[in-house]
């Protein structure tokens, strides 16, 4: 079995991380898996196995005269030129190399411009699209991307969605029956993780507990400037955690300004992006989660590995699928609800009885994300469609 898996970029962030399991899975079972990667690594010198098709400055001069292409008509035009010539030489790329393979996995919509065209004939191979999130983030999808999504989905051989809720969405959205779509949840190597929580950490980075923590990229939709009224509520219910945030992006500083704001300048970290978080996992006493929108959030799992318990917003998708619709395993409360929120938090920070059992909850429900589960997933949708 050859399996052609393609990605735009490899950056540190949940969809890489499952990308590498994934891959680490389907090695396991006997398959030979190459990775296309649409753009080189900017200066990591890893992953020299793996296929790029551009290197990073292509990603950066394509973005600048992007920009520019809105100041004169000849900067347009040379833009226009420059995505005509990298877009064929993809597609041509792509297109040759998928006749050595059983299976082209497309990890990213890197063939969504091209799968949804008549004048090209991927729909003619055995490709699998992931979908890893909204169609549209938070926003409304319009009528123009509905007729766009059909046409992609309905040319892939198999579409893959990361929770049931999500399968849901998409057909009602597209009103499409769905024959090809399947529900394989995001896998989590269990062991590795608690194997890599034992690694120590820096001195200047060490956090003694107890914290509260968040992981995420500091961009829109995260729902941080929620969060941070969240734990000012919760300071004034005399809690004595403080609120540990990893990751960095666009919106630091404006959050930073935000805990100034607040008053919190002592009670809130930001760690920024860390390649191992997972001793600050192992160590939290909760995981708080108020992103406004998700796939199947990679966070709240990697805290259950640890048994902590999990207070998450109910963003579309994901969350409902992981802690219960009726929060058998985790809290789950109404999205931009801070009061409930502030509420369940408390709960399970002052009632020691309630905090366990959700901790054995945790621990019970990653069970059905292991390695070992999901393998069995994997095995079947390769495998029996081989006998289809």
């Amino acid at each position: 079995m050859r399996i052609l898996i393609l990605h735009k970029w490899l950056v540190i962030g949940g969809v890489e991380t499952v990308l590498n399991t994934y891959c680490d899975i389907l090695r396991k079972l006997g398959y030979q898996v190459d990775l296309l990667i649409t753009y080189g690594p900017k200066d990591r010198k890893d992953s020299v196995d793996n296929i790029y098709v551009y290197p990073y400055e292509i990603l950066e001069k394509r973005l600048s005269f992007s920009r520019l292409s809105k100041k004169s008509l000849m900067c347009k035009l040379k833009y226009e030129l420059l995505k005509l010539y990298l877009d064929t030489k993809y597609s041509l790329l792509v297109r040759k190399a998928s006749y050595k393979y059983n299976y082209v996995i497309d990890f990213s919509g890197c063939l969504d411009k091209y799968i949804r065209n008549p004048f090209h004939s991927y729909k003619s191979r055995n490709t699998i699209r992931w979908v890893h999130g909204q169609l549209n983030g938070s926003s409304p999808v319009t009528l123009k991307q509905v007729k766009k999504f059909k046409n992609i989905f309905r040319n892939h051989g198999k579409v893959i969605t990361i929770c049931p809720e999500m399968t849901e969405r998409i057909k009602d959205i597209l009103d499409i029956d769905g024959k090809n779509f399947l529900t394989i949840f995001n896998p989590i190597n269990i062991d590795l993780l608690r194997e890599k929580a034992l690694e120590p950490i820096s001195l200047n980075k060490f956090i003694p507990p107890p914290y509260l923590l968040q992981v995420s990229r500091l961009v829109n939709g995260k729902g941080h400037e929620e969060l941070l009224e969240v734990f000012s509520k919760l300071k004034q219910n005399d809690i004595p955690h403080k609120l540990c945030i990893i990751g960095d992006g666009e919106n630091r500083e404006i959050l930073e300004k935000k805990v100034k704001s607040l008053k919190l300048d002592d009670e809130v970290i930001f760690l920024g992006a860390i390649e191992n978080p997972y001793p600050y996992f192992k160590n939290a006493t909760l995981f708080l989660h108020t992103s406004e929108h998700e796939g199947l959030p990679t966070v709240l799992l990697e805290s259950m590995v640890f048994g902590v318990p999990v207070v998450s917003m109910d963003c579309p998708t994901g969350p409902k699928d992981i802690l219960g619709i009726n929060s058998e395993f985790g809290k789950l409360v109404p999205l931009h609800d801070k009061e409930q929120f502030v509420s369940e938090t408390l709960k399970l920070l002052t009632d020691s009885s309630l905090y366990s059992y959700y901790s054995q909850k945790s621990l019970e429900r990653i069970k059905d994300f292991s390695i070992e589960k999901i393998t069995s997933d994997l095995r079947n949708l390769f495998e029996n469609s081989e006998d289809e």
